[in-house]
This record gives C-alpha cells, sequence and structure tokens, in this order.
C-alpha cells in the first residue's frame, strides 16, 4: 500500500504549521519588544546618557591623530565630548563619565585637516575605570572623517 499522496501533503502542512505558528510568535514578539525598548530607551535619553539613573563610569578618552586636524568632534548621542579642547599638539585627553552598556557604546567622530593634506588617521582610544582600553583607528579621505565607532566592554 501506497496511501494517498494529498492526504500526505496535508498532514505535512499541518505538522509544518504546528511548528512554525509557535516560532513565529517567539520570534516576532522578541523582536518587538527589542524594538520597543529601544525606542523607550532613546526617547527618555538613557541610550546615551543614563539620565534614568544607570550608573556612570569615569572614562578616559585619548585622542590621537597623525597630523594636526582643523575640527574635531565627538559625540554620545547630542552630547559633546571635546568642547573647548584646542589642537595644538599630536594628542588629547579628557575625562569624562559615560554608561558603559552591555551592548556596546556608540562615539559619533567627525574631522576635518586643512586642505592639502594627505590621508591621515585618527584614534580613539576609551579607558573606563576597571575596564580593560579600547581603540579605535579611522582614516580620513580628502581631509574629512565622519564615522561611528562602537566599543563593547565584557563584564
Amino acid at each position: 500500500m501506497r496511501g494517498f499522496p494529498p492526504i500526505h501533503l496535508m498532514l505535512l502542512a499541518i505538522a509544518f504549521a504546528l511548528v512554525a505558528v509557535p516560532l513565529v510568535q517567539l520570534t516576532g514578539r522578541s523582536a518587538r519588544e527589542e524594538g520597543l525598548a529601544a525606542e523607550t530607551k532613546l526617547q527618555s535619553g538613557e541610550g546615551d546618557l543614563g539620565a534614568s539613573g544607570e550608573e556612570k563610569t569615569p572614562v578616559q578618552i585619548r585622542l590621537r591623530f597623525a597630523h594636526l586636524p582643523e575640527r574635531v568632534s565627538l559625540m554620545v548621542g547630542e552630547r559633546e565630548l571635546l568642547e573647548g579642547l584646542s589642537w595644538s599638539e599630536l594628542q588629547a585627553v579628557v575625562e569624562t563619565q559615560l554608561v558603559i552598556g552591555e551592548d556596546g557604546d556608540e562615539l559619533w567622530v567627525s574631522a576635518s585637516w586643512p586642505s592639502g593634506t594627505p590621508d591621515t588617521a585618527l584614534t580613539v582610544e576609551l579607558e573606563p575605570d576597571g575596564l580593560e582600553q579600547k581603540s579605535e583607528t579611522r582614516w580620513s579621505e580628502a581631509g574629512e572623517l565622519s564615522e561611528v565607532l562602537t566599543f563593547h566592554w565584557k563584564s
């Protein structure tokens, strides 16, 4: 006996549906919850600065340049971390406090160099209290640089 192929196909489709429906609900719900949590975090401002009372960690930020820049900006969210610094040396050090996130921390760096400056490197080093130092180096193109740097630390 061979059976009836349409019945076999219908049983296979029912078995697939029984497995697929719970999987879709589980994965769909977690993605929606993550999206809502991220949106709530951004609206409350805690994603960048810990406005909701998250613990801030003292961090030393060092910037190193191959050539003196005209302008450098390093931001976390809407907060400028390099306010009031002059660019007379090939490195700068800033002490600040940041929330060290589990998913990593993003800093927006932008810089410009005088015309005629060859493509050059900029290194950003972060050293939070009690955690290892991390650094990211980026290269300019045509005297300009604008990138997001992501730093991850494991607890």
